[in-house]
């Protein structure tokens, strides 16, 4: 037998109860007054407990020869001496410690490194079901880009208390039925346009060229557009000249309609909106609406009820979404739908806003129902089927730089996914809607005073800025993800020649038709237009 600290025949042999082994009484003793435990299983153990073990003559005389300095001289100090006896008990007793310090950081390592490997198994599952779940988000998110749920449909409708006045529109606080109409529409005609996303006529690699548009004699008090993503992939052109209103479906289609028959005396052209169909929206400066219908040429005078309406900011008629409708919003942000036959004025949003809280900027996004509107210092996005939910907020001091001095400009991108906010005229921050709250997606882009559009797609931002009256440069520039930032991929300058002659431009539009892309630019004075191949 042999010790089970020291591997050696034991002189003394004693057995312990608690691990069955047996010990040099010398050494196990020691190891029980400063530990209180077996050397082996670790338990319990006092040295009472150690039972000794009778050895006869014969098998000491075999201890005696086992334990000699000819079989020791390989580990131990071939010398008898009590002194250094006790010296080789210390280190039998401090290396049978340390063995078993060995082994248990052994068996921890072994764990530690299982543990390890299957941590990387699981952070690699969920690492790609995370990249699943974000694939079938971004699809979601391209059918119902932030269209929230109407809420509960069987909750009564409160009537709000409003002023009223004559008028030939009905005044209506907008029902639990006409938010479900108006979400359905938008769900409709975001999954219809879908694929129209993935298709432009522009690409990196397009060619600016200048095509002289016949001079239009303009004046600068509107120039708005509307898009026809549903149907053509077109957007249309609708400027005022004096009494007149000028229509432009393409650079070689334009239709000239005298309004001034049907203008009342002081009155004026202010705003004018095309729509897909046949209609024009019209604003005068004495706060009327009008449905201008091109071909017959005839004006239908629209009323609104209520009689704290602020001054008209915004008209649009959606394709899809509610198209027998259209949206207003006035500069105090009360926001609505007037039926376009006059019958029926759905006030969706009613605020009493205080004079120094006017609005001077409003978008809609391309899915109907949400709406920005802008003051100098900041932006509320609603949603037009919750409207008394808190809007999105975009501050200058929070969201926006301190140093910013204004707000000057808004927009949705086309394919519903960012949000543009303009400062200064120099600088855009591009927001993502499809975070929550939506965060800042990419680094401010520089546009050094100069005008910016979207493609139909929004894959492409274009820039322009007028380096004399006779030349002009545009800028392409495509969003790149990786580095969420909008990346210049073109630069053109285009030499208008020795009969043209440009200002620096005020709007800028890059338009389609059929399947040509076309850019239109307007000053002052003047409109050019520049061909895409």
């Amino acid at each position: 037998m042999y010790c089970a600290i020291s591997g050696k025949v034991p002189k003394e042999p004693v057995l312990s109860l608690e691990s069955r082994c047996v010990y040099e009484r010398r050494l196990v003793e020691e190891y029980v007054r400063q530990h209180g435990t077996d050397p082996v299983n670790g338990r319990p153990l006092a040295v009472e407990q150690l039972v000794e073990i009778n050895v006869d003559p014969e098998s000491m005389t075999l201890v005696n020869a086992a334990n000699s300095a000819t079989l020791n001289s390989n580990y131990s100090i071939p010398s008898l001496l009590s002194t250094l006896q006790n010296e080789w008990d210390a280190v039998m007793l401090e290396n049978f410690e340390l063995r078993k310090a060995v082994e248990s950081l052994k068996k921890k390592l072994s764990t530690t490194l299982y543990e390890r490997d299957a941590a990387k198994k699981v952070a690699l599952k969920a690492i790609s079901q995370k990249r699943k779940l974000q694939s079938e988000v971004d699809r979601l998110a391209t059918e119902v880009t932030l269209v929230e749920t109407t809420g509960n449909n069987d909750a009564p409708s409160k009537k709000r208390k409003m002023d009223t006045e004559p008028s030939h529109a009905e005044l209506a606080v907008p029902d639990s039925n006409f938010s479900d109409e108006l979400l359905a529409s938008s769900v409709a005609y975001l999954k219809e346009t879908k694929p129209l996303l993935k298709q432009s006529n522009i690409s990196k690699d397009s060619e600016i060229v200048f095509d002289k548009l016949d001079k239009i004699a303009i004046n600068n008090k509107s120039m708005t557009f509307t898009s026809l993503l549903a149907e053509n992939k077109s957007k249309s052109l609708a400027l005022i000249h004096d009494k007149s209103i000028s229509h432009i479906k393409d650079p070689k289609n334009t239709t000239m309609i005298d309004m001034s028959e049907q203008l009342a005396t002081g009155d004026d052209l202010e705003l004018v909106v095309p729509t897909t169909g046949e209609d024009i929206l019209v604003k005068t400066t004495n706060n009327r609406i009008m449905v201008l219908n091109t071909k017959t040429k005839q004006a239908q005078q629209i009323e609104l009820g209520g009689s704290e309406l602020g001054k008209i900011l915004y008209l649009y008629s959606h394709e899809n979404v509610k198209p027998e409708y259209c949206v207003w919003a006035d500069d105090k942000g009360n926001i609505g739908y007037v039926s376009k036959d006059g019958k029926t004025d759905v006030r969706v949003r009613q605020t009493e806003n205080s004079d120094d809280m006017h609005y001077d900027k409003v978008d809609l996004h391309k899915d109907g129902i949400l709406i920005a509107l802008a003051r100098s210092s900041c932006v509320e996005i609603f949603n037009l089927c919750q409207p008394d939910d808190p809007p999105i907020k975009f501050e200058i001091g929070s969201e926006l730089p301190n140093d910013a001095k204004a707000i000057t400009n808004v927009k949705f991108c086309p394919n519903g996914f960012y949000f543009i906010v303009e400062l200064d005229g120099d600088v855009l921050y591009t927001f993502d809607l499809r975070k929550s709250p939506p965060t800042l997606s990419s680094n401010p882009l520089p546009i050094s005073g100069g005008c910016w559009d979207f493609d139909i797609t929004g894959r492409f931002l274009l820039l322009n800025k007028s380096l004399d009256s006779n030349r002009i440069e545009f800028q392409f520039h495509q969003y790149d993800k990786t580095a969420n930032s909008w990346k210049a991929v073109q630069t053109r300058e285009v030499v208008l020649g020795d009969n043209s002659s440009f200002n620096s431009a005020k709007s800028m539009w890059l338009l389609s038709h059929e399947d040509t892309s076309f850019i239109l630019l307007y000053s002052d004075d003047n409109l050019l237009t520049f061909d895409l191949k």
